[in-house]
């Protein structure tokens, strides 16, 4: 597969990915729609490595239930690696699995396994050859130039978001700065973002930066979490981000 249709292939589904956590997800748990993902833009960057991993990898196991079994275990490594290696790099844990049966330290779980398993079945059998063959007709350029500025979107898409969690994380540890005198802190949340009154300071956390707890309801960082609780920061969440869908 050229490079192309492997970065074509890895948008696709992380849409997919993203279109499955932000709908059927967020219905069934929040019952509303939510923009899931670290990311801003629509793409979910573990399902697009999962999918592109299964389609080179394992694409020529021509036994579907070996094919299934072996697309869960890589699935599984690749979301207990990207688990670990985001909750060591940020600090903080993104998502977990502690309430279903069989998880492995709430990063993996057998019914998150058995989805994949099932999902990358479908996709190594029907949905990629069937796109590949779509691709193959639009002319080289056209699909270059589609690749190219996908990846200059993502890119810029990384460095806004790492900034907005940078700021997060700065407004946060300030906070703990603020909350050393007992004074009540006057709190106001709007649609711009979530304003924090202590006497005549003032902290604004911005929508943006709040972005990451609304994406991710059980977020959990370790440094901050009693300073978000005292604030009640995620009841706070709802009302500047309301109800939609």
């Amino acid at each position: 597969m050229s490079i192309e249709l492997c970065v074509l292939s890895f948008f696709l589904y992380s849409f997919f990915g993203w279109l499955y956590e932000s709908t059927i997800c967020s219905l069934l748990k929040q019952k509303r729609f939510i923009n899931r993902g670290f990311l801003t833009g629509p793409w979910c960057p573990i399902y697009g490595c999962g999918a592109m991993m299964c389609c080179l990898l394992l694409s020529s196991i021509e036994n579907s239930i070996i094919l299934f079994i072996a697309a869960s275990i890589v699935c599984s490594i690749l979301e207990y690696i990207t688990g670990y290696g985001m909750e060591k790099l940020f600090h903080a844990k993104w998502w977990d699995y502690s309430q279903y049966p069989f998880n492995l330290n709430g990063r993996i779980c057998l019914y998150g396994a058995t989805l994949f398993g099932v999902v990358s079945v479908v996709v190594c059998k029907v949905v990629q050859p069937k796109f590949i063959e779509l691709l193959r007709n639009i002319d080289f350029i056209i699909l270059m130039f589609i690749a190219i500025l996908l990846c200059v979107i993502f890119v810029f898409d990384i460095v806004v978001t790492l900034r907005n969690w940078a700021d997060f994380n700065i407004h946060l540890k300030n906070m703990h700065e603020m909350f050393l005198s007992k004074i009540q802190p006057n709190i106001i949340a709007n649609k711009n973002g979530l304003e924090i009154w202590v006497s005549d300071k003032k902290m604004q956390f911005k929508k943006k930066e709040l972005r990451f707890l609304h994406a991710f309801p059980k977020l959990k960082i370790k440094s901050h979490e009693k300073i978000m609780l005292k604030i009640e920061m995620r009841n706070h969440i709802k009302n500047i981000f309301g109800k939609r869908f």
